[in-house]
């Protein structure tokens, strides 16, 4: 529901949701049953306080719980090591006030713009794990965050030129309350189970700025040039807390503290556009981007602690930023009349990837033993290329008015190589493989009703196994894994979709997806599946066959 005039103004959403499993097309085992609900609600309210003020408040909650029930196969897929039952709950609460502000008296501000944001998440799982060789136990898992943010943004426009400049701020706490009956064999040394508490707590606060200048040249008095300079500075420091809930019997919150401590790092990340409008509605673009991400908090204090005698996960509170420089060159726009096209072709350079490494030493609290601990161990790049286009044949040809084709493909390459001796690029599991659209459409001039049909093309790809995980780290050359993962085959998926409109507030809309039945498996979600993996395990994980969908949608 929403209404108002030009001075106050709200809307209400509710939203209620529920579903099933998503079935597989496998011919052995089907998907496992699964059941869950959301309740969504979002309050806006705006008022014109002033003829420079115009203020807007949007409260945002919303909430989903999950039951499943599932077996637990062995890393390979090979046999069934438990059968297990999880319920998840999870919900989150924003709520955030925005001043917008134009001065009529103030020559250098053409608007201000403020906001304040809260936010805060709660997410929790309960399994019940019935293991065939270890009993039955119960494992609670919670990540709990707040956050404020703070964030304002000035824009300026004089002569040719259009400057944007603004400042943020977020303060965040977050905690990760954990529980497991799970009992070690060596009671005194794990008095509280098999595995220790994920992370530690902690607190983090970022401030940033930045400014950018959108300079105007004309050019033969009637196509434009844009030269946009810009730069992002920001600065986050995170710190652990209340280490005394992670203590065990042997690594008190003192130990700890000599293994977590802050981490802290200041970044200025410049860029630069060029911008040339070939024609008044079809630019060209080339420009550099300089990003950074900071280590996140499990990053930073993540604390894996099972089986006592064998190793231990762990992070590091030293750890650098990540960093990329980006290039990017394209064209978007409309060339012709009728034909709409956005292409481009980029080249992603990666540095100080996060990444596990593999010692033997010894480990606060716990003595020598196998300690896989985050470090800033690989490197990487990514290229690729993208074309979309949608063309309006009735433009050209009055009798089919109405009738459009679609097109797009994307291609990336990606690879990384670690700082192990010996080490040499290899894929990145990552990257989707190369991916084509096609697409003819049919719209009512008079808009009362629609069909479209879409083929959607996906090439094939294996994983390239690497031994990085499992490496050693005793200075000799990293050996070739003996991994052998399941080959994704390529694929192609045929979809029917339509609406009707009835009234003009009643919409029937409808669609066939998968429409020849095709048995396919997404890359991007089962890439790490084992060539040798029993055929039922790797049936559970094809995508859905021929599904139907049908849709009423009444507005007033």
């Amino acid at each position: 529901m929403a209404g108002g005039d030009e001075y106050l103004n709200g809307i209400l959403v509710l939203s209620r949701r529920d579903g099933q499993q998503t079935r597989n097309h496998g011919d052995s085992i089907s998907s496992y049953p699964e059941n869950w609900h959301s309740n969504s609600i979002l309050a806006g309210f705006g008022w014109q306080m002033t003829d420079e003020h115009l203020i807007n408040t949007t409260i945002d909650y919303n909430n989903k719980t999950k039951n499943s029930h599932y077996d637990t196969w062995d890393r390979y897929g090979k046999k069934v090591e438990s059968f297990d039952k999880q319920r998840s709950k999870n919900n989150r609460f924003n709520l955030a006030i925005k001043d917008q502000w134009k001065p009529t008296n103030i020559s250098w501000i053409d608007s201000l713009t403020t906001q304040l944001n809260y936010q805060r998440t709660n997410v929790y799982d309960s399994t019940d794990l019935r293991h065939k060789t270890k009993g039955n136990f119960n494992t609670q898992t919670n990540y709990n965050t707040k956050s404020y943010n703070f964030i304002t943004t000035l824009i300026k426009s004089y002569d040719n030129q259009r400057i944007s400049a603004g400042l943020n701020g977020k303060w965040s706490e977050d905690e990760s309350p954990f529980f497991s009956s799970a009992k070690s064999p060596n009671a005194s040394f794990f008095p509280d189970g098999d595995y220790s508490k994920p992370q530690a707590d902690s607190r983090s606060y970022q401030l940033g700025g930045f400014f950018e200048d959108r300079i105007n040249f004309n050019v033969n008095d009637s196509n434009n040039f844009y030269l946009v300079p810009g730069v992002r500075a920001v600065y986050q420091n995170t710190k652990p807390r209340n280490l005394e809930n992670m203590s065990l019997s042997k690594i008190n919150s003192s130990q700890l503290g000599k293994q977590y401590n802050s981490n802290s790092d200041f970044k200025v990340l410049p860029s630069m556009a060029f911008m040339y409008d070939i024609t008044p509605d079809f630019t060209a673009y080339l420009q550099y981007k300089r990003a950074a991400q900071m280590p996140n908090q499990n990053q930073l204090y993540g604390s894996y602690l099972a089986h006592s005698t064998k190793y231990v996960l762990v992070g590091d509170s030293n750890l650098k930023t990540e960093t990329s420089d980006n290039f990017e060159l394209g064209l978007k726009g409309q060339p012709v009349s009728g034909v709409t096209l956005s292409s481009s072709a980029f080249y992603n350079k990666y540095k100080n990837f996060i990444a596990y490494t593999r010692y033997n030493k010894n480990f606060v609290g716990v003595g020598n033993r196998i300690v896989y601990q985050a470090e800033n161990r690989d490197k990487a790049y990514i290229y690729g290329a993208e074309l979309s286009s949608e063309f309006n044949i009735g433009k050209w040809i009055e009798p089919v008015n109405g009738l459009s084709a679609r097109f797009a493909i994307g291609y990336n390459q990606g690879k990384s190589k670690s700082s192990y001796l010996g080490d040499k690029y290899i894929e990145m599991d990552s990257i989707a493989p190369m991916k084509s659209t096609i697409g003819l459409a049919w719209d009512d001039p008079n808009k009362f009703y629609g069909v479209a049909i879409t083929a959607t093309f996906q090439k094939g790809k294996k994983t390239e196994a690497t031994s990085r995980e499992s490496y050693g780290n005793d200075g000799k050359p990293i050996a070739k894994s003996k991994d052998d993962y399941f080959r994704i085959a390529g694929h192609g998926i045929v979809d029917l979709t339509g609406y009707i409109n009835i009234t003009k507030n009643v919409k029937l809309n409808g669609g066939i997806y998968n429409l020849t039945d095709q048995k396919y498996w997404d890359y991007l979600s089962n890439n790490k599946l084992y060539s040798t993996s029993d055929h039922k395990y790797l049936d559970m994980f094809t995508a859905p066959g021929r599904t139907f969908q049908l849709g009423l949608d009444i507005d007033f």
